[in-house]
């Protein structure tokens, strides 16, 4: 869902999640980034030299080290705030209390970024990195709705699949009456009674579904039966 809202997954190249994330970002069609603990030219780890070549096509792979430069143990903590820092937003899926990605998450919150955690087992040593974050105010995922709504707008306007252009990743929550009735409102003033008419939808239905897209904050009313979609 986040590749598909034109938000590029930014990662490391490790194997599991780092993995898992890239090749979810290439099947959706997205861009994503892989920042290395080692150089360009060295990958680690091997087995991972295949997915590299494949975000080459859909992102790029990328390092502060020179080319040759094998990977090191100070390395892939020194790494993480690229990984951040590149990013709107840390999620942290499992972690130990001393763990890597909470480095990654100490490094976003320096960096202004937005943290997330995804809770875990309450008696699984894996899940207590996250358990800490969550406490100290991290913001809670459980799909990828959470993650999409705690982002809020897209930088720029995005064109998905279907060629409609994306202002906000809560727009592929839509249902298929609300995704109608805002593909009827354009980004200048737009008349009620033109959509109603366009739309084949009876006024009452119309006017109930501008205001759950109002609240949604994905068009705003303007004086007047005139409408008007919400840019970033």
């Amino acid at each position: 869902a986040l590749a598909m809202a034109g938000i590029t997954i930014v990662s490391g190249l490790a194997r599991g999640i780092d993995a898992a994330a890239h090749r979810g970002a290439l099947a959706a069609g997205g861009r994503t980034l892989a920042i290395l603990g080692s150089g360009v030219l060295n990958t680690y780890p091997r087995e991972h030299q295949e997915l590299a070549e494949s975000i080459t096509t859909q992102g790029a792979v990328l390092s502060e080290f020179p080319p040759l430069n094998p990977p090191t143990r100070g390395a892939f903590p020194q790494r993480n705030r690229l990984i951040s820092g590149l990013s709107l937003g840390v999620i942290v899926v499992k972690a130990a209390s001393r763990s890597g990605a909470l480095i990654s998450a100490r490094h976003a919150l320096e960096q202004g970024r937005e943290v997330l955690a995804v809770p875990g087992q309450i008696d699984s040593h894996r899940a207590r990195g996250c358990h800490l974050l969550l406490k100290d105010g991290a913001s809670l995922v459980e799909s990828a709705t959470d993650v999409l709504e705690t982002l809020g707008p897209l930088a720029q306007p995005v064109i998905n699949r279907q060629g409609r252009s994306l202002f906000h990743p809560r727009e592929l929550q839509l249902n298929p009456q609300e995704q109608k009735v805002l593909d009827l409102v354009q980004e200048r003033a737009t008349s009620i009674d033109l959509i109603v008419q366009q739309s084949g939808l009876p006024a009452a239905r119309v006017l109930s579904t501008i205001s759950a897209l109002e609240m949604g904050q994905l068009l705003d009313r303007l004086s007047g039966q005139y409408v008007v979609r919400r840019k970033p």
